[in-house]
């Protein structure tokens, strides 16, 4: 799976993230390569949330509800290409890991 192929499927979880208001209209996501220029590879899905959604809970509950969105609205393709998935309002980052593994966060 490509980077454009993964952004297509990945235009239900953004209009989810949308109406529950974690991320604004324009909702940003930007895709990484996990291993950048090695064939096939998995990718990097970097959320970029709303300052005030994620100061109005707990970040790993953010961080969970988030991966939440991401499994039910992902098929199982896209999801085995997704190795982490990013969290971040302004200059913080928060890590899920190995997305491939289950649901750990």
């Amino acid at each position: 799976m490509d980077r454009a192929e993964l952004e297509n499927k990945l235009e239900n979880f953004k209009k989810v993230c949308i109406e529950m208001q974690c991320v604004d209209d324009k909702a940003v996501l930007d895709i990484e390569e996990s291993y950048p220029g090695m064939k096939p590879t998995s990718f990097i899905v970097n959320v970029h949330v709303k300052k005030q959604w994620l100061e109005s809970q707990y970040s790993v509950n953010a961080l969970k509800k988030l991966t939440q969105l991401l499994y039910d609205n992902t098929d199982e393709d896209a999801l085995e290409n997704i190795l982490t998935l990013r969290m971040s309002s302004q200059d913080e980052w928060h890590y899920f890991d190995n997305l491939k593994d289950g649901k750990t966060a």
